[in-house]
């Protein structure tokens, strides 16, 4: 990168382009291929919020607690967007996009609080994390522009589809949820065993 262009000129910037998708999405109820200016945004998106810490530890500046506090922070602002975008789009209807967004979140507000006991940050689970969202939106949304008129049961492909991986999801996040608590539980007994000796 250019040395005008800085770590938190990423970080922004991310922040910028993902909030940029609300309009993008509603403007394609009037013309369908402002979904593939949404495609590029995603692509920038990820450009710019994938370097942003590798370019501040690559300059020796690093600020590790500031970066991943800012960073999770816009992501979720970003998350924000996308799903009350898409919900304003023709792709998915509000109430599939806001089901969504709801299990994002708490799945990702699990993660966050598991992270903090076990002092290690995760920002996958399942070996899904951004990344593989953002292209699973942009595979989404390319489908439906090749494919607008695909049905099944009555529903458009992608409605449907998406109340299938909202169920994969949240039944994911109640596993995780367990997982961590029996963990979680077991080493609280044996620090509680330990003191009581």
């Amino acid at each position: 990168y250019p040395i005008l262009v800085t770590p938190d000129l990423l970080t922004y910037s991310a922040l910028l382009l993902g909030l940029s998708l609300i309009p993008i999405y509603y403007l394609s109820n009037f013309n369908p291929n402002y979904i593939w200016l949404a495609n590029l945004v995603f692509f920038l998106h990820w450009i710019t919020d994938s370097t942003d810490g590798g370019l501040a530890y690559y300059r020796k500046t690093p600020r590790p607690n500031y970066g991943n506090y800012i960073d999770h922070v816009f992501d979720n602002i970003t998350l924000l967007s996308i799903f009350i975008g898409l919900g304003l789009s023709p792709i998915l209807s509000m109430p599939v996009a806001i089901a969504l967004l709801i299990v994002t979140y708490l799945w990702n507000i699990q993660a966050a609080h598991f992270s903090s006991y076990e002092g290690v940050l995760r920002i996958s689970s399942r070996g899904f994390g951004g990344t593989e969202g953002r292209l699973l939106v942009v595979l989404m949304q390319t489908h439906w522009l090749f494919f607008p008129n695909n049905y099944i049961y009555g529903m458009h492909a992608l409605e449907f589809i998406s109340w299938v991986v909202l169920s994969i999801v949240t039944l994911a996040f109640m596993l995780d949820v367990a997982k961590n608590l029996a963990y979680l539980r077991k080493v609280d007994d044996a620090a509680l065993k330990r003191r009581n000796k």
